[in-house]
């Protein structure tokens, strides 16, 4: 009886080792860290609000014919639009999809680090509005010959960036893939999974946001680079660890598959919101778009890079639908500008997978209206 108790005893602190080390692998994946502001991203009432914001091609610096003139601030046109703009949309996160810097010169770059510092300058700036925040990379963005890790390390250790250059961190999973120099392609960065759970401390995921690098340009030339077998792998991957969870994803050259798409939307005469100033697609097709017409769990899809053209329109086959968008430039042209609007989109999340988006710009007009372009689009 003794020897059988002893082995019951023995049965029962195995299983509690192997359940301590279950909740500590999944808490590693996705925690909530309680120093600090809370990491986690979850629904209020029923509905999460994620803002869009793409090409801000940001610089610290002016350049002249005869030299580079260092900056220490932003350029204040478009810090007095995103202020606007971040109080009339009050997002719950916010998405920078790519082109956030557009280096004006190598040797400035190498001798002053602008790259890095105006990295560090947007990072200050959602610091001091309390703004969670992530972002992933465009082509313009590797222009300055500075690593996209270095980028991702100035700003990963800021409370309030959800991303890092670790495999995984405080409510993010992350895939890392290294240049193929054959290819002409940077290395890749900036690939993150995080997740949105249904309420405060509850371990259940109601969304995912995936953001995807979009590896820049082949070379020689500037044709564009699609998304990687690689990364539609941790598509899947982490599609699968969630459980098929409602997906948001976000790159920021669009897909070649995207603008057959709307090509054939508009021969259908098919509903499409918005204005068509030019696409720039990726020049080959992606493994991801096949995916995900398997696992069905995208149900919106947005891009950026061509910056005056705004996009939206359903995409639906079978029994899988979701919203396909191009969003228009947040870019101000130079630190004298105080003309040029700034452009967002707001996409509202509901906790039983639906969603709504609109495109957003502050306008500084006569009555210094606020704008929300077209129609709030549902799914």
């Amino acid at each position: 009886m003794k020897t059988k108790l002893n082995q019951i005893g023995k049965t029962i602190i195995i299983l509690l080792i192997i359940a301590v080390i279950s909740v500590g692998t999944a808490s590693f994946l996705y925690s909530y860290s309680a120093l600090g502001p809370a990491r986690e991203l979850y629904f209020k009432n029923n509905e999460f609000k994620v803002l869009q914001l793409t090409d801000f091609h940001e610089w610290l610096a002016i350049e002249t014919p005869k030299e580079v003139i260092e900056q220490t601030e932003l350029k204040p046109g478009l810090i007095a639009q995103l202020d606007t703009m971040l109080d009339y949309e009050k997002p719950d996160f916010v998405v920078l999809t790519g082109d956030n810097t557009f280096p004006l010169s190598w040797l400035a770059e190498h001798t002053l680090s602008i790259t890095s510092k105006t990295y560090v300058k947007i990072a200050e700036y959602m610091e001091s509005r309390k703004q969670y925040w992530t972002l992933t990379f465009g082509n313009h963005d590797t222009e300055s010959m500075i690593s996209k890790d270095i980028m991702l390390s100035k700003v990963e250790n800021f409370s309030y960036f959800i991303g890092g250059t670790a495999l995984s961190g405080d409510s993010y999973n992350a895939a890392i893939f290294k240049d193929n120099k054959e290819a002409g392609e940077t290395d890749s960065y900036g690939n993150f999974s995080i997740p949105i759970y249904s309420r405060q401390f509850s371990n259940k995921v109601a969304y995912n946001i995936m953001t995807l690098d979009c590896r820049s340009y082949f070379s020689p030339g500037h044709l564009y680079l699609n998304i990687s077998n690689e990364q539609t792998d941790f598509y899947v991957t982490q599609s699968n660890l969630l459980k098929g969870a409602p997906t948001l994803l976000f790159t920021h050259i669009v897909l070649k598959e995207v603008v057959e798409q709307y090509q054939l939307a508009i021969s259908n005469n098919a509903t499409i919101y918005g204005y068509n100033n030019g696409m720039s697609p990726s020049t080959l097709d992606t493994s991801l778009w096949e995916k995900m017409h398997e696992l069905k769990n995208v149900k919106g899809f947005f891009f950026g890079h061509d910056h005056n053209t705004s996009i939206t329109f359903k995409y639906e086959v079978d029994d899988w639908k979701m919203l396909v968008g191009i969003t228009p430039s947040a870019q101000m042209d130079s630190y004298d500008d105080l003309e040029s609007i700034v452009h967002g989109r707001s996409i509202i999340l509901n906790k039983n997978g639906g969603l709504s988006t609109y495109i957003c710009s502050p306008h500084f007009g006569q009555d210094n209206t606020y704008r929300q372009d077209n129609k709030i689009i549902h799914l």
